[in-house]
């Protein structure tokens, strides 16, 4: 399974948005930034984390790095928005990464009377950055309104920001001490806040992350093993196998298995 770099993509930029034509197979891949797409015409369908979702005219598509994706689709034409975490307010992604469906949905009349024009905008005055950050948080703001939030939003700023750390860097090797920084705590008082707000201490709630995010992996890709530990931020693959069976009572393969034969 590839992984898709901003650098490659779009050097420099923070955005870049346009429209395309699209007709054909873009098989199952992941990205280290965000992406919107909404349909204007053609048919086809897109595997999002496993999960095959329609496309056809007025729906709208969001990819965050958590999320794994295939399209194949005859000639389908739409609006393609592919963006960094540096372009908007990390309050505006937070509960998107939080968001436990496949977020795709089918926009009604008047939603889509709203979204072309802004899309618009949004493709003409990419350039000018400031307003174009205006822009994307009023698209992100209305995007919610498919995909609530599941997840009631921390009521301490401080967690609320290690969360969003933890979101966007789980695949690295992170520690405590990196995410206590990063907001200017003390590691232990950062521990402290964590765990009373989200119920569980930092490394569980890291490992849970990362054990989720191989199951996506081993359930949408053919990678092995390996390169499943690492791309979930795991080190050791043999310490990898065993923890996976003390959570999931299977080995990866096994569990892998179990789910294709699930599916059949």
């Amino acid at each position: 399974m590839e992984r898709l770099q901003k650098e490659d993509l779009f050097d420099q930029r923070s955005i870049v948005a346009r429209q395309k034509r699209f007709d054909g197979f873009t098989a199952n891949h992941f990205h280290d930034f965000y992406e919107i797409e909404y349909i204007t015409g053609g048919e086809g369908n897109c595997t999002l984390n496993g999960t095959v979702m329609p496309m056809h005219k007025g729906m709208l598509f969001f990819m965050t790095p958590l999320d794994c994706h295939s399209v194949r689709g005859n000639n389908v034409h739409l609006v393609n928005i592919m963006f960094s975490a540096d372009l908007v307010p990390q309050h505006c992604l937070e509960p998107f990464l939080r968001l436990t469906a496949p977020k795709a949905a089918a926009a009604d009349a008047h939603t889509q009377r709203f979204l072309v024009p802004l899309l618009e905008e949004i493709i003409q005055h990419q350039g000018d950055l400031a307003y174009c950050t205006v822009l994307m948080e009023c698209l992100l703001r209305k995007m919610l309104h498919f995909w609530p939030d599941d997840l009631a939003p921390s009521q301490d700023d401080a967690v609320a920001k290690i969360h969003f750390y933890l979101l966007t860097h789980f695949r690295q090797p992170i520690s405590l001490a990196q995410a206590a920084a990063y907001v200017g705590l003390s590691p232990s008082y950062a521990s402290a806040v964590f765990k009373r707000d989200m119920k569980v201490n930092f490394k569980t709630y890291l490992d849970a992350l990362r054990f989720d995010y191989a199951k996506k992996l081993l359930l949408t890709s053919s990678a092995t093993v390996a390169a499943v530990c690492e791309e979930s931020g795991f080190t050791d693959v043999s310490n990898f196998v065993r923890r996976f069976k003390v959570h999931f009572g299977m080995t990866p393969t096994q569990w892998r298995h179990s789910t294709e034969h699930d599916r059949t």
